[in-house]
């Protein structure tokens, strides 16, 4: 054990010295000698003191490698690795401490299976049970009701529905001809043509000038600033609705969506609302609706929001009026937010209550058409970003994952392979709280009912933790494309030369 805490202590010193150094060319022969250093203080650990603590702490280690290969192996600037670097080396040092410490008093005076097991049960008990209160809660004020008092035509307020396409071709016609069959009064259809690689878009848009669609040329992006954000931007610049609803392209509209989505904003005195659409199961197959989309809606409702003070948000479709979104900056101050529509809820969430998230459900009718490979996108897209591209912020959101997705299927399988009953009851309580949960979700983004997916809520959360891992690599060590556009150059200072556009 001594070995063990010499080499951390090791390990925490080259850790010191690169960041002193850190743009020296000591840095790549150092962090390679660290990540050496720690495999050996890793198994070392394992070997002398094997029990859960020891496991977590090599869990961790992964994380700190990962940490010296960005400097091996990256192409970011060297402002944002120093940052990075020594965020994520000052919060996995002071985790790995303490699960070492733990490690050593367990075994010096517990050494027993039958605690680890009954502190891991109960740690995913009292997480579950959370989980169970906020969706119970989320669902009791997401789910819409029926809105019976509708205003007249005259009471309702000018909308501009503003709608960013780029490369946009194969949804876009869909998604406007539902749009012109709206029964709004005072509507206007703004589609901003995002520098598109083709000129089909622009042709798209064009031929609905008789419908009173307004075609909006974009202008390339600033190298700072998010491509989306900047549409967003030229789209609210250019509106003259008191509320505008930014909606994709892969949108599809009611003939009264519009107006049920404004009567219910008038009703419940709400400045912003963001929509949880139906999603459209039949083009997709089952395996793939149940992968990308559920578990990423199941984390915007089931984490208590309240406790995090950050309100679930979809991207998908949101309306806001347009004062509101002035007066909070617009997106000028949110150039680099990866989701600003989260930052612009929270803030007006914090002002007087006035900001809600709800399920399309049959009540707004508003249908998502996003492809599979749009989805995995979009997911790799925004998961590293919305933890701020820190590792250590990812190393936990993996493990609580881990902890409530994984383990409970494991500990049922070994409880009953090693007849401990009391274990395999708990275990299966906590296995089948969160498929429950994950079924609830599944069957309001698709307005179906898959029984089967009270047994699958361990293969979504294998996919899902596949995605977090992916999201970062594809940031960290290589480029993530959107649409043709290098997102990594505004997210995070890459010094990757931006695709044309």
């Amino acid at each position: 054990m001594l070995f063990v805490a010499l080499a951390f202590l090791a390990s925490i010193l080259f850790d010191l010295i690169i960041f002193r150094f850190f743009n020296s060319k000591l840095n790549k022969i150092l962090g390679i000698l660290s990540i050496i250093l720690i495999i050996l203080l890793t198994l070392a650990l394992l070997y002398f003191d094997f029990n859960v603590f020891s496991i977590v702490f090599s869990y961790f280690s992964i994380f700190r490698i990962i940490n010296y290969f960005k400097i091996i192996n990256s192409n970011k600037q060297i402002i944002y690795l120093r940052n990075s670097f020594l965020k994520t080396f000052r919060m996995l040092i002071i985790v790995q401490a303490l699960f070492l410490g733990f490690s050593y008093l367990f075994n010096q005076f517990i050494r027993s299976f039958r605690f680890e097991a009954l502190v891991l049960i109960i740690i995913q008990i009292l997480t579950i049970i959370v989980l169970i209160y906020s969706t119970y809660r989320s669902s009791t004020k997401l789910l819409p009701s029926k809105i019976n008092k509708f205003l007249n035509d005259y009471k309702l307020p000018s909308i501009t529905v503003a709608i960013p396409a780029r490369n946009e071709d194969k949804d876009l016609e869909e998604c406007l001809n539902s749009l012109v069959q709206s029964d709004y009064p005072k509507l206007e259809i703004i589609v901003l043509d995002d520098c598109s690689q083709s000129k089909k878009v622009a042709e798209i848009i064009r031929s609905f000038a008789h419908a009173g669609v307004v075609f909006l040329e974009g202008k390339v992006p600033p190298l700072d600033y998010l491509a989306k954000n900047y549409a967003y931007e030229q789209l609210s610049e250019a509106s003259n609705g008191e509320i505008i609803v930014f909606a994709g392209a892969d949108v599809r509209f009611d003939v009264d969506s519009l107006r049920k989505i404004i009567e219910f904003m008038l009703n419940k005195k709400k400045r912003m609302i963001s929509l949880l659409p139906n999603n459209d199961y039949e083009h997709l197959g089952f395996f793939k609706a149940i992968l990308a989309q559920p578990l990423r809606y199941l984390w915007e409702i089931s984490l208590p929001r309240r406790f995090l003070n950050r309100p679930p948000v979809l991207s998908t479709l949101w309306a806001i009026y347009k004062e509101d979104l002035l007066y909070f900056g617009d997106f000028k101050g949110l150039k680099r937010d990866i989701i600003p529509e989260r930052t612009i809820a929270k803030k007006i969430a914090n002002s007087k209550d006035g900001y809600s998230f709800m399920f399309s459900n049959n009540v707004f009718n508003i249908l998502s058409v996003k492809d599979y490979n749009a989805q995995i996108e979009t997911s790799i897209r925004l998961k590293y970003p919305s933890l701020k591209q820190r590792l250590d912020y990812l190393s936990f959101v993996i493990i609580f994952e881990i902890l409530i997705l994984i383990m409970p299927l494991l500990e049922f399988v070994y409880s009953i392979y090693k007849a401990h009953y009391w274990l395999t009851f708990l275990s299966l309580l906590v296995l089948m709280s969160f498929n429950l949960i994950y079924y609830f979700v599944v069957k309001n983004s698709y307005k179906k009912t898959f029984k089967s997916v009270l047994l699958l809520g361990f293969i979504a959360g294998m996919y899902d933790i596949y995605l977090w891992f992916m999201s970062m690599y594809m940031y960290e060590f290589k480029e993530v494309l959107w649409k043709g556009r290098n997102v990594c150059i505004p997210v995070m200072g890459s010094s990757v030369v931006q695709g044309s556009e």
